[in-house]
């Protein structure tokens, strides 16, 4: 990241001033207060600096979902002063007083103001809080040392603990989850797999255009996928290239690369790169897995790798009715362990077998040094997300029943799972607190929405049957020099900002794009998102802005010049095989043979573009 681009903090504040501004006019609220509120922030900026808006009003938008919970009153931070006689903040009162009593007690949960129709205003005033007080949460920036070694700290505090923890295999909660494992793949063939690499960068260095020829042999995967028959298109293939087989290295087991890339202002996220010949088996048997617990009975429609919708809907809909609770994983991936992995799979000896053999047993970190891990897999393995949901609904089923002895059926039924993010049925989530516990795993409890009108899954952060999500800006704005990553997110997010109705904040980031840039098209709103840079405004017909446009009589389509986005190509000698297994292992990839984007080189060309 280019730290430069971080200190120009009076582009985020006037930024932050003009969403103030366009929340506060929808909600009416006087000039006066909203001169008030931006002093304060200016004044906080100057004393605290930019982490006011980055850390500050975040940790104070926790507070705020803590008492949407409705477990306890409202409890203001000490770094924001009290309004007199009143529990809540100065800063931004008139939406505090709209949400809450005097003593901090939520308003929607009073009979009175449910009967004088005020509901649809408490929302509202919910919904603006949240998206002021989390809108600089997310950016991307640079981190301190410190935060990285809190977070590395943290990742192998938890690899630690789960060396010492010691599972009891012959209770009978673990044995009833192994035997529920064993209904859902008892005819699964981790044989029958299609390996493919994913966009992401590998452990051992290769590039894009170098990933389909292997040079490593690994004998944990060896012994369960062969290189000559996963490795390599066809017998013919190994025919041809018998001669290179003694120069490949062989080695006992792969590698993984641990990395810190940014997350929210509270430090970065740790992830993993996997050594390419696990990347290509991982992909594959991962792929496998979510096709058949997608299309599995027991498994269809409750565990979701492709559909995040159906636990928005349910989160949705259950903060009016609760009806279903939202429950939040603590360091969820980092708390699967190996020992739970295999203990739930021990009646399926093969399926075990193979993802024990594609895991990486180990973890270089950014320091240099090896860890020998304890949990499963970390972010970045492609059986990752597969193995922890599930892990997580089978481990919620089987405790339901344990508790509430209700039918499988039923058990099944109130569980939905879309990776760490876990909805259950609220007559039944008790259960899950007291078993999911006694095998290492770990809730949030802060997070965790079982009670109130407040739930949050996949993304969709919901008060009273409403989307209160908020708008976040995630990525920094490179003031110094055109960067396309950076031209698009600022581009989407005027986008965003004004179909949300925040049309200053709109029109400031189409400004900052059109003075690198220069103009760009305006296109209706519900034309969705185009191949090309523009602003998509409600209810406008087609406008070019000051571009040309033309009627192109050869292709008979009309053509706007704008910007694009490309990906950079490079194109290399390659021989005919390992084309053949790059075009039947990734159908969709449609560049010629030899030739193969670059990764992460995304660049802006201005052309002719159907319109």
């Amino acid at each position: 990241m280019d730290t430069n681009n971080s200190i120009d903090e009076g582009t985020y504040l006037r930024l932050f001033s003009s969403l103030v501004e366009d929340v506060a006019h929808a909600a009416c609220i006087p000039t006066s207060e909203v001169k008030r509120d931006l002093a304060e922030v200016r004044f906080r900026c100057t004393k605290e600096g930019f982490s006011f808006l980055t850390k500050t009003l975040p940790k104070l938008g926790k507070a705020l979902d803590r008492a949407l919970l409705g477990k306890e009153p409202f409890a203001c931070p000490l770094f924001f002063r009290k309004e007199k006689d009143w529990s809540t903040p100065e800063f931004l009162r008139c939406f505090w007083r709209m949400v809450f009593t005097e003593e901090g007690q939520l308003r929607m949960q009073t009979t009175d103001s449910a009967q004088a129709g005020f509901a649809a205003l408490i929302v509202q005033s919910v919904r603006a809080l949240r998206q002021i007080l989390y809108y600089l949460y997310k950016i991307e920036m640079p981190v301190s040392n410190e935060q990285q070694e809190e977070t590395l700290t943290s990742f192998e505090q938890v690899d630690v603990e789960l060396s010492e923890f010691v599972i009891n295999r012959n209770s009978s909660y673990v044995t009833d989850c192994s035997f529920l494992m064993n209904s859902i793949f008892h005819r699964f063939d981790y044989r029958d797999i299609t390996p493919r690499h994913g966009p992401g960068a590998v452990a051992t260095g290769e590039k894009n255009h170098e990933k389909h020829v292997f040079s490593r042999i690994y004998r944990a995967i060896e012994r369960v996928y062969p290189f000559t028959e996963y490795y390599e298109y066809s017998l013919g293939a190994v025919a041809d290239s018998y001669h290179r087989y003694d120069d490949l290295k062989e080695l006992e087991a792969g590698t993984t690369k641990v990395i810190l890339v940014p997350k929210d202002s509270r430090g970065p996220r740790i992830i993993s790169c996997e050594p390419l010949e696990y990347q290509w088996i991982q992909q594959g048997l991962g792929r496998s897995v979510m096709d058949w617990l997608e299309r599995h009975k027991l498994t269809m429609g409750h565990v979701n790798f492709t559909d995040q919708t159906v636990n928005r809907r349910l989160a949705l809909t259950s903060s009016a009715d609760q009806r279903w609770v939202t429950l939040d994983m603590k360091e969820a991936s980092d708390r699967v362990g190996v020992d739970l992995v295999a203990n739930l799979f021990r009646h399926l000896p093969g399926l075990l077998s193979a993802l024990l053999a594609t895991r990486s047993p180990e973890a270089e970190l950014p320091s240099g040094r090896t860890l020998r891990l304890n949990k499963f897999a970390t972010m970045g393995s492609c059986l990752c997300f597969p193995v922890q949901s599930i892990v997580f609904y089978v481990l919620a089923v089987v405790a339901i029943r344990a508790v509430y002895h209700i039918s499988r059926r039923e058990a099944l039924e109130a569980v939905y799972v879309f990776g760490d993010d876990i909805i259950v049925d609220a007559r039944y989530y008790t259960a899950l607190l007291q078993y999911l516990p006694t095998v290492g795993l770990r809730f949030n409890d802060g997070k965790c929405c079982t009670e109130g009108f407040f739930r949050e899954s996949c993304g969709c952060d919901a008060y009273h049957g409403v989307d209160v999500t908020p708008l976040r800006l995630k990525k920094v704005w490179c003031h110094q020099q055109v960067n396309a990553d950076s031209i698009e997110a600022y581009v989407d997010h005027s986008n965003m900002a004004y179909a949300r109705g925040l049309h200053r904040v709109a029109t400031l980031t189409s400004s900052m794009v059109q003075a690198q840039l220069g103009p760009l098209p305006y296109i209706p709103m519900e034309w969705g998102k185009r191949g090309y840079l523009a602003w998509a405004r409600h209810g406008s017909v087609f406008l070019d802005n000051g571009r040309r446009v033309r009627y192109n009589k050869v292709l008979m389509r009309y053509e706007v010049k704008s910007w694009t986005s490309r990906t950079p190509r490079v194109e290399v000698p390659s021989d005919a095989w390992s084309m053949i297994l790059r075009r039947f292992t990734s159908p969709s990839d449609t560049h010629e043979p030899g030739v193969f984007a670059v990764s992460r080189g995304n660049c802006l060309h201005r052309g002719w573009t159907p319109v």
